[in-house]
């Protein structure tokens, strides 16, 4: 009884630490680039009746691939090796399969890419007409690497609108998840704690009629080693002229516009 209590007592003060720790470090306003000159594509559309904030349309009206540029940072004031961009996205009659990517430039000539090719999720890709939604555009430097530039497209292989909201810049620490929104309940690692915590707490039980199990058979290097996955799955990759080895990967059908504007 004495150990229930205590996990009892233990489980208000998990859920009282915030369940993700992202900082802001930019927040895009749509009007303000405008103001500025330095949106490069896309309608501002004002705040509706039945909408609280501005949004950006962008359309693809000849038919043609294109990876039209909305966005471009440099100096972004990144630190933390883990961030994306985080927003709210609505698609109007969108041929084929088209996405979001935001482009990484590094000091020293790197370059890498995240898109939204996932089948559905933060990162699910754009396709026909559907609600808004929101989307996520997250990427993992390594170690020693600084961040100069950010830049954002919207890829359409045909006709179509894809309307965006305002995008947040965010920084996250190395045990948050990207796909878990702000304010969500617990994050892996904390529900992994809690799990650790009871598991000690309460102890093991077993039944007095059954003995001790008996433990399994070893297995060769074979049977139980898996492909490690990359850092960077399902967050971008480095371009080279390796053969795609997930749906992030592949050659570009798109023709990528020239980005001149900068904030």
């Amino acid at each position: 009884m004495r150990r229930v209590i205590a996990l009892a007592s233990f489980i208000p003060a998990l859920l009282s630490q915030p369940a993700s720790a992202e900082r802001v470090v930019r927040e895009i306003s749509w009007s303000a680039l405008k103001a500025a000159g330095r949106l490069p594509n896309g309608e501002v559309v004002p705040p509706a009746a039945n909408a609280r904030l501005e949004s950006l349309r962008v359309t693809n009206t000849d038919g043609a691939p294109r990876a039209i540029p909305i966005l471009a940072i440099d100096a972004p004031g990144v630190k933390a090796p883990r961030y994306l961009f985080r927003g709210e996205v609505r698609g109007e009659g969108i041929e084929g399969q088209g996405y979001l990517e935001m482009w990484s430039f590094f000091a020293g000539g790197g370059r890498y890419f995240s898109r939204t090719l996932a089948q559905a999720g933060p990162m699910g890709s754009l396709s026909g007409t559907f609600a808004s939604r929101p989307f996520i555009l997250p990427f993992t430097a390594e170690p020693g690497m600084v961040l100069e530039k950010l830049a954002v497209n919207v890829a359409l292989p045909g006709r179509g609108t894809v309307v965006l909201g305002p995008l947040r810049l965010v920084e996250l620490d190395p045990g948050d998840d990207f796909a878990l929104a702000p304010g969500a309940w617990l994050t892996p690692r904390q529900l992994a704690r809690a799990g650790a915590i009871g598991g000690s707490l309460l102890g093991p039980r077993r039944d007095p009629r059954i003995g001790p199990a008996r433990r399994p058979a070893r297995q060769g290097p074979a049977a139980v080693r898996g492909e490690r996955a990359s850092p960077n799955e399902g967050a971008g990759r480095r371009l080279s002229g390796a053969p795609p080895v997930s749906f992030l990967h592949g050659r570009r059908p798109f023709r990528h516009f020239s980005v001149e504007n900068r904030i």
